[in-house]
């Protein structure tokens, strides 16, 4: 497993880069594991994120504020974020419905135009009645079926290679 661990100096908020393996202790369920690799400080090859932006489509006749619903119409406001990511770094979109229904809608892209066109058709609602105890068992469940969709993107059998993934679920 690879954990990322970005550090400020307390005073300058400068990162702090002269760590070492050393300085850091990881647990698993309160048991010491050992580190077997470290890397400190920027670098060109510092492994790319990938940025998944997930939408619970909002059912038609809910609040236009419920499920994803208040983006709808305001999705350029995630033009800021997009523009700073690095080139390497990708987005993809995926969705699901309380009714079971789930789909990756666009891979992860370096193109930053994409995903808001993308966001922009799934904010869109739709006729669904929804809103029960049982609906929102069943939408629950199919936020976990959407993350192992995505899960498996991400594996490599290189860990230096993997990526970082983001999640933004909205």
């Amino acid at each position: 497993m690879l954990v990322d661990v970005i550090s400020q100096d307390a005073k300058s908020g400068v990162p702090v880069r002269d760590f070492k393996k050393e300085d850091f202790r990881v647990f698993d369920n309160r048991h010491v594991v050992r580190v077997v690799t470290f890397d400190a400080g920027g670098h060109y090859d510092t492994r790319p994120v990938t940025l998944w932006l997930l939408v619970l489509c909002n059912e038609g006749g809910k609040s236009e504020f419920e499920a994803s619903g208040g983006f709808a119409g305001k999705e350029s406001l995630f033009r800021i974020a997009l523009d700073h990511l690095e080139n390497s770094d990708t987005v993809g979109v995926a969705h699901w419905y309380d009714n079971g229904d789930t789909q990756l809608d666009l891979l992860p892209t370096e193109d930053r135009d994409t995903p808001i066109r993308v966001l922009t058709e799934m904010l869109k609602p739709i006729p669904l009645q929804g809103g029960t105890d049982a609906t929102d068992q069943v939408g629950e469940e199919t936020f976990r079926k959407m993350i192992r969709l995505i899960h498996p993107r991400r594996v490599s059998p290189k860990p230096e290679a993997a990526t970082r993934d983001c999640v933004s679920a909205w």
